[in-house]
């Protein structure tokens, strides 16, 4: 199912007389050799950046040719975002939520700009929102939702897949019909009155440079050291942080 959805990313482009430019892992990790591929294959559109490779690009890099970025993954933060425009103004910049378990993209919010990071600041608000319910940023027929009681993202429609695979704890999705379901995610979200925001998460998975990380699993290896006896995990600025108690400590 996933490789049939992200087909459209390479179907739709080619449709309209342009051309699908693959970026390889290993330049995606340097972002200023990223800014020059690029500016080299004169690329307009460019497609799920992490919010990571966002903020490391508004701070190394002096040019970015394209004039469209879709930023998806974790949180995007107001911070990020406004740097971001700040130094490339120029760019159409878009928020998306795409769900791994999900295999499909589930909305977003088409057009970030300066002005409504100022506006969401000044009401204490930290993170850009994913879906303006007013503008139909709810993309393939997909429904969104926050439970009352948890806060927990809901996501449901036609794509949204049925659980993980067999053996794995699937409790996390429910049939709606015999062509829908829903997945309770572990996003924690709150409405800016039709303005949505993913405001972490209500369990310990944190997402670090666009790779998803359960801390508690980190926690049980530290543990497993014989000299530590606790651990607590972290996740800030892009990274793991990690406190142990030992014998000795």
């Amino acid at each position: 199912a996933l490789g049939s959805f992200w087909a459209w990313y390479w179907h739709l482009p080619l449709c309209q007389g342009g051309a699908v430019v693959p970026v390889s892992r290993t330049i995606n990790l340097d972002v200023r050799r990223l800014g020059r591929y690029l500016a080299e294959q004169r690329v307009d559109f460019f497609e799920n950046i992490t919010p990571g490779q966002l903020a490391m690009i508004a701070e190394l890099c002096d040019a970015f040719a394209p004039t469209h970025v879709t930023c998806s993954g974790e949180a995007l933060k107001l911070r990020v975002a406004q740097a971001f425009l700040h130094k490339f103004p120029r760019v159409h910049l878009t928020n998306l939520v795409a769900c791994t378990e999900t295999g499909a993209d589930i909305c977003m919010l088409k057009r970030v700009t300066p002005a409504l990071c100022e506006e969401l600041a000044a009401q204490g608000c930290e993170s850009v929102p994913v879906l303006d319910a007013r503008a139909g940023g709810v993309v393939w027929g997909n429904a969104v939702d926050v439970e009352p009681s948890s806060q927990r993202v809901l996501y449901s429609g036609w794509n949204i897949e049925r659980g993980y695979l067999p053996g794995d704890d699937s409790s996390s999705f429910a049939p709606l019909s015999p062509q829908s379901s829903r997945y309770t995610s572990g996003d924690r979200g709150e409405w800016y009155g039709p303005l949505l925001v993913l405001a972490g998460r209500v369990d310990a998975v944190v997402k670090v440079r666009g790779y998803r990380v359960d801390t508690t699993g980190v926690e049980t290896v530290l543990c497993e050291c014989a000299c530590v006896s606790e651990a607590c995990v972290l996740s800030h600025e892009e990274a793991l942080w990690a406190c142990v108690v030992t014998s000795d400590l």
